[in-house]
């Protein structure tokens, strides 16, 4: 069905299966933790029993809101996209305009903005349904995507809660209860049946509570990289917005190929990470990702190239092939990571040989960039000759030149 048919509940339906890793489900949870955090001081005696019936839903009367049972204490829009005029009142008019108030006490409307809005109490755009901006943290009405703000505002109503446990282990918490919302999330779409993600109270504060396990210091590491790669994905969009330039033909691609990654289990998004990172022999322990080249590169070739093989990692054009990276080092660290790929055991003579590894900088044919020695070492895993570095812009030229 084209998007444009859809029904305004079944676009909200349409939740991507990574939906705890965009903007929307982070504010989401901070709003459910503050919400905890708010019964849970009040120290009373049937508190427990009171959170059995408080939960957050997602993507049902507008894009998530607080229930006790059936009754709607608040109902909350997130607007997550910046341009030019996202500081003026008048951009959110639509939406406040179209707000679904069904049932929704007139003083707990929200609206989620991520850029401060200069003319919200001197605009003449209507607010007709009482809509209040959300209050972060030292009294803002915005929280970025840019900065860890939500998260971290999060992870202090986990502390308040659970004052003996560690800033560190909070974090960890944090993280467990994006993966929650990940995995209800995937469950409504094996479902099919236009359920809505939904997390009691009382689930969020076993997570606050429960002991740590070594596993899930593991998945906190996994967690952490998935959160990384929206944030690039959100950042690169806001760049294109602000800018009011074209996010280019692909930029679908993008986002399907970041969704993807999203959604592999631990190893395997580690694996397939790893080969963005043919430099970094010990990425599977490091989990560095980084994201400078994971934007200038890899997000920079998808949003141009069509056709992307995720098997490969990259494209063959003209008998040529290209594979894909995020190194974004200087050219003046080319020998070093020249070598450093050649050693890397990581590194299969299938994937490699015969490859241009885009890079953001480096440039050159391996054999030029290292010594005679390092050409002929036995701890050699790929050969010299078979590779070369290739700068992004040279490798857009080459593909979009053999593509027309």
């Amino acid at each position: 069905m084209a998007e444009n048919n859809l029904t305004k509940e079944q676009r909200r339906n349409a939740t991507p299966s990574w939906n705890g890793y965009l903007h929307q489900g982070r504010v989401g949870i901070l709003v459910a933790l503050k919400n905890l955090q708010t019964e849970f001081s009040k120290n009373l005696p049937q508190m427990r029993e009171d959170l059995k019936h408080l939960k957050i839903a997602y993507e049902y009367h507008e894009d998530f809101m607080i229930l006790r049972d059936k009754e709607i204490v608040s109902t909350h829009q997130v607007k997550a996209k910046v341009s030019a005029d996202s500081n003026r009142k008048s951009t959110y008019g639509t939406a406040l305009k179209e707000f679904d108030i069904s049932t929704s006490p007139e003083d707990q409307r929200y609206l989620h903005v991520v850029t401060e809005i200069t003319d919200w109490d001197t605009s003449s755009t209507a607010n007709q349904h009482n809509i209040q901006l959300f209050e972060y943290a030292d009294s803002k009405l915005y929280s970025s995507i840019r900065d860890e703000s939500v998260k971290d505002e999060a992870i202090s109503y986990i502390q308040m809660i659970q004052p003996t446990r560690p800033l560190p282990e909070c974090e960890i918490v944090y993280y467990q209860i994006l993966d929650l919302l990940l995995n209800k999330v995937k469950s409504c779409h094996v479902l099919n049946d236009h359920s809505h993600p939904t997390i009691t109270f009382e689930e969020i504060l076993e997570s606050i509570e429960k002991p740590l396990v070594d596993e899930a210091k593991k998945a906190f590491e996994v967690s952490k990289i998935r959160s990384l790669m929206v944030r690039v994905l959100h950042e690169t969009e806001e760049d294109f917005e602000i800018n009011e330039s074209e996010k280019g033909l692909q930029w679908e691609q993008v986002v399907d190929m970041v969704e993807h990654l999203c959604r592999l289990e631990g190893e395997d998004l580690i694996i397939s990470l790893a080969l963005l990172h043919p430099d970094d022999a010990d990425f599977i322990n490091s989990k560095n990702l980084k994201s400078d080249g994971f934007k200038n590169v890899f997000i920079e070739i998808l949003r141009n190239i069509p056709s992307y093989d995720r098997v490969s990692n990259g494209y063959l054009k003209d008998s040529q092939n290209y594979f894909l990276s995020n190194i974004s080092e200087v050219s003046r660290n080319a020998r070093p990571t020249a070598i450093r790929i050649l050693k890397n055991p990581n590194n299969t003579k299938l994937l490699f040989e015969g490859r241009n590894i885009v890079t953001k900088e480096l440039e050159g044919a391996f054999v030029s960039l290292v010594g005679t020695k390092e050409q002929t070492e036995r701890t050699n895993i790929l050969k010299p000759e078979m590779l070369n570095f290739i700068t992004v812009d040279n490798a857009l030229a080459h593909l979009k030149d053999e593509d027309e």
